[in-house]
């Protein structure tokens, strides 16, 4: 009697046990299915339609339960190469394209390449700045909005920065900055008042040359002269100019609204498909072999990449030293990867993470080729993963260089005591133990950070020497901090040619001897059940709050020394 009950027992719950792996199963696939990129077919006679304003993504993202929402980098470069050969589309159609200046260079050479192919460019816009208005000016035909309340402003430039040395000194906080490296400016806004020499030389050399690209941009395309252009520029007579004016100026072609546009130019607005769409109505090129491209882009961290939120700055990403190593193992061992291309967009970071990442670079070199493509910043620690690469590639309006190490170190002691009337009770046993905690930072420790740093610096200068094949003296004379464009980097030797993302990998392949090789993203987008386990926390390792807590402690006692770019970019244009 009791081992039939037994049974029946083991029965029952086998059933059910199978139920519920028949439904566990089945919500997979539903999901699997519903989060699958929909697919859209394009009719004869279509325009494809460009808004884009901000940076965009290197990788896919996925949420819980929707399908892939983003448009990435390589999706855009890799849709705009499928229009130039699809006779379904007759043009595209430019309302934005205010990117950073690296990601639109690329994006231009491909729209170039679509005009030469037979196919129209329109812009049609409103608001146009300087920036805006260099881009878009590669239009057959730029269509602006006739209202009143529609303008162009192109003017020259407006640079500042906010400085904090006054508002922590009146707070009682002081920050010892340690800069090997007249140029290497990261932390000035917390120990100067004003910018030194050595920066406002660097930076002004930098935006000089983003404006003389965009006159240029410019005045090439729509036939003007670039003397006469700059000066009136520069003396205001472009600011807030009125649609009619623009009209009257040879700066735009029509003044439409956007029915009237559709309508004399022969498109059907049923037949306008986004980017986004349009980058998921075709086909990716699949063989076995292939070429991996790791995306190396954010802040350098050591541990693993993460993307957080920033109240300031918004999403921030950071690519982390044993993330990138673990691509970088997986890539060197797989058989079917023949080359690897690693896409820096980087303003550097942690010294560490950045001399980790460098040794994974160079034992990847010695089994396959490693090309680096440089996105729109590949700077201090972003230009010390790149240096001992086979070939770097930039874009002319790359910002790299800036080799040298900065130190920020707070003190606290003056504000906890007298502002916050903190009183602190310790005990140590032994020289420097007190180091990184509340009391003041002396004058020895300072001595021996610099000279920690400076050994870092050496460092630095050495792998940039090794993988530039140049002597550590001439190194020296380009290195102290100091910021160049790609163009400037060509022309000093810290990169070998200047070439976009699609250059990148046509050399690659021309160097492996075949065009059959498909590009592997690193790193892969999440399954939904990795997603799952990151957000779960009975599912996550995030609950070891006691790990992270000395984990913490320990690496905040602990001096960190940095290359971080300071960003020239964001200014008023």
């Amino acid at each position: 009697m009791k081992n039939n009950k037994s049974k029946g027992c083991l029965v029952a719950f086998l059933i059910f046990t199978v139920f519920v792996g028949l439904g566990i199963l089945f919500i997979f696939l539903s999901i699997s299915k519903y989060t699958q990129p929909k697919t859209y077919d394009v009719e004869s006679n279509s325009f494809v339609k460009i808004d884009l304003s901000k940076k965009l993504p290197y990788k896919e993202e996925v949420s819980y339960f929707k399908r892939k929402s983003n448009l990435t980098f390589f999706d855009l470069l890799n849709s705009l190469e499928k229009i130039k050969n699809d006779n379904n589309i007759n043009g595209i159609i430019l309302e934005d394209l205010s990117l950073p200046r690296a990601q639109r260079e690329e994006i231009l050479a491909k729209i170039k390449n679509i005009q030469q192919a037979g196919k129209k460019v329109y812009a049609f816009t409103s608001n146009i700045n300087r920036y805006k208005y260099s881009a878009l000016s590669i239009a057959n035909k730029i269509i602006l909005t006739p209202s009143e309340s529609n303008f162009l402003m192109i003017r020259g430039y407006y640079y500042s920065r906010v400085f904090l040395k006054r508002l922590f000194t009146k707070l009682g906080i002081d920050f010892n900055v340690i800069h090997i490296g007249n140029y290497k400016g990261a932390g000035e806004m917390f120990s100067r008042n004003e910018m030194s020499p050595y920066m406002k030389e660097n930076i002004t050399k930098i935006i000089d040359s983003f404006f003389e690209t965009d006159i240029e941009n410019i005045v090439k395309n729509r036939n003007l002269n670039n003397k006469e252009f700059t000066e009136e520029v520069l003396n205001g007579e472009y600011f807030l100019f009125s649609p009619k004016k623009a009209l009257d100026n040879n700066l735009v072609d029509e003044l439409l609204y956007r029915n009237e546009f559709y309508k004399k130019y022969n498109i059907n607005n049923k037949k306008i498909i986004e980017i986004n769409k349009y980058s998921q109505s075709f086909q990716r090129d699949l063989y076995k072999s292939k070429i991996a491209v790791i995306v190396a882009d954010g802040n350098i961290v050591l541990g693993e990449s993460k993307k957080s939120f920033n109240p300031l700055f918004g999403d921030q990403e950071s690519v982390g030293s044993d993330t990138f190593i673990k691509m970088i193992n997986k890539v060197m061992e797989d058989e079917n990867v023949k080359g690897v291309i690693i896409r820096v967009d980087s303003p550097g970071g942690s010294a560490l993470a950045s001399d980790l990442m460098w040794n994974a670079v160079e034992k990847l070199k010695k089994k396959k080729p490693v090309y680096v493509s440089m996105g729109n910043m590949a700077a201090s620690g972003g230009y010390y993963i790149s240096c001992n690469a086979d070939k770097i590639y930039a874009n002319s309006s790359t910002i790299t260089g800036s080799i040298g190490v900065v130190a920020m170190i707070p003190d606290f002691s003056e504000f906890l005591k007298n502002k916050l009337y903190l009183n602190f009770d310790h005990f140590k046993k032994g020289k420097y133990t007190n180091f990184g905690n509340t009391s003041h930072i002396t004058e020895a420790e300072l001595t021996l950070i610099e000279k920690s740093m400076r050994r870092t610096y050496i460092e630095f200068k050495t792998r940039v020497a090794k993988g530039r094949n140049k002597s550590s003296e001439y190194i020296e004379n380009i290195a102290q901090g100091k910021v160049y464009t790609g163009q400037q980097a060509l022309d000093n030797g810290l990169i070998d040619e200047i070439g976009d993302f699609s250059k990148v990998v046509a050399d690659m392949k021309k160097n492996l001897k075949t065009d059959n090789l498909s590009l592997e993203i690193y790193p892969k987008p999440k399954s939904f059940f990795e997603k799952l386990s990151e957000g779960n926390p009975f599912l996550s390792s995030t609950m070891d709050i006691n790990s992270k807590i000395n984990t913490i402690l320990e690496y905040d006692s602990r001096p960190k020394y940095l290359f971080p770019y300071v960003n020239i970019i964001k200014q008023r244009r």
